[in-house]
């Protein structure tokens, strides 16, 4: 009997041990459950934030054919205006007169102011197409700030 009482404190301490033991392996298979949860939520995160900076650099190259588009455009009509200017110049020294020409100092006016038009609107373009620029920085910073953090946990 005296053999019996320590076995039987000793199979309760083992009793104990083991419950103890699979209470801790099933916190740390819910920890590692929870763990992957977030690295899944984590790379999800990324994939959306790489897609979204995927859409704004196609947006930004996008602005930029449209902007360098305009800026052709431009180009062309200065180019335009100043052969009309040249023309009506010619023809007005040709003829000894300053009011003879191809082209009229009204239709040059409008030319000119057209111009100015196409002007305000590439600087316009230009400006939006620098703040999208530190937008893509900012994304781009947030990104690395997230796969580290990610890679931290």
């Amino acid at each position: 009997a005296e053999r019996a009482a320590p076995r039987a404190a000793h199979a309760a301490s083992m009793d104990a041990a083991e419950a103890s033991l699979r209470a801790e392996a099933t916190a740390l298979r819910s920890a590692l459950a929870l763990c992957e949860r977030r690295n899944e939520d984590a790379t999800r995160a990324r994939a959306r934030e790489a897609e979204a900076m995927r859409r704004t650099e196609e947006a930004q190259l996008e602005e930029r054919r449209e902007l360098e588009a305009a800026e052709e455009r431009l180009r062309i009509e200065r180019d335009r205006a100043a052969d009309a200017l040249a023309l009506h110049l010619a023809g007005a020294a040709a003829t000894g007169s300053a009011s003879v020409g191809v082209c009229s100092p009204d239709a040059l006016r409008d030319l000119a102011v057209q111009v100015e038009d196409r002007e305000a609107h590439c600087r316009g373009a230009r400006e939006d197409l620098e703040a999208l620029h530190g937008e893509c920085g900012h994304l781009l910073r947030l990104n690395g700030a997230a796969e580290a953090r990610v890679e931290e946990l």
